[in-house]
């Protein structure tokens, strides 16, 4: 049943999955903190655990600051 309710969102056009992170959707901790991540004062283990979050977030968080 589930299957079908998928293929069905799919031809409306409906997306499936998680929704995309947006520069928007970075927290506000993460970007009070960026600069220092830049500048060379924090590394990234340092900087996610300031902002209580993985490593991988703030990865992927650098590369949307990025692009």
């Amino acid at each position: 049943m589930k299957k079908l309710q998928m293929s069905e969102a799919g031809t409306k056009g409906i997306p499936i999955g998680r929704s995309q992170v947006t520069k928007e959707d970075i927290p506000a901790a993460f970007l009070r903190h960026y600069p220092s991540l830049k500048s060379g004062k924090l590394n990234v283990s340092e900087l996610a655990r300031v902002c209580d979050m993985s490593r991988t977030t703030v990865y992927k968080y650098v590369s949307l600051l990025e692009k």
